[in-house]
């Protein structure tokens, strides 16, 4: 004999673990992520690479290593001559810390524009009404081409980014 329970209570109770279920990975996920206290709690940064905003001293944001900073001041070593400047932490606006560049991201984004315009390229400077497998050839020939050559490109030229970081004011930690 089969124990035939209706349809309508086993959905309800499945739909129950169902939700039980995702509360508990809910919980999970939450207690696994790494917290993130930089905000809460920030770390010098001494000897990052910073770009410095402060309009009273400097008419530009400038790029340099941060040096020795306390309470009243920002120690900035400018170039690759090392000449440090001092900067009262009042007049800096805003402290932002290099995260490097994305060359891999860049490197993929050229090549497959190198990939996509060299087939191109190659197809129209190819094609030929003699031959209709000219156009073919120099389609894979360019595009074998215009990958390396774009992704070279993106890596070379991708752009450097910048977190922002929070500088507490006068009497903060």
């Amino acid at each position: 004999m089969i124990n035939r329970v209706p349809l309508l209570p086993r959905l309800t109770m499945m739909m129950a673990i169902a939700r039980h279920a995702l509360s508990l990975l809910v919980l999970l996920a939450t207690v696994a992520a790494p917290a993130d206290g930089r905000a809460q709690h920030p770390q010098r940064p001494s000897g990052l690479r910073v770009r410095v905003t402060a309009p009273t001293a400097f008419a530009k944001p400038f790029v340099g290593t941060l040096g020795d900073h306390s309470g009243d001041s920002l120690s900035v070593a400018m170039g690759a001559g090392g000449a440090r400047v001092v900067i009262p932490r009042a007049a800096v606006r805003q402290l932002e810390v290099s995260e490097g560049r994305a060359r891999w991201r860049y490197a993929v984004l050229g090549g497959v524009l190198g990939l996509v315009g060299g087939a191109v390229i190659g197809a129209a400077a190819a094609s030929s009404p003699e031959d209709p497998y000219a156009a073919l050839g120099g389609l894979i020939v360019g595009g074998l081409l215009g990958a390396p050559a774009g992704a070279v490109t993106g890596a070379v030229v991708a752009p450097e980014r910048w977190r922002y970081y929070y500088l507490p004011r006068e009497g903060g930690s």
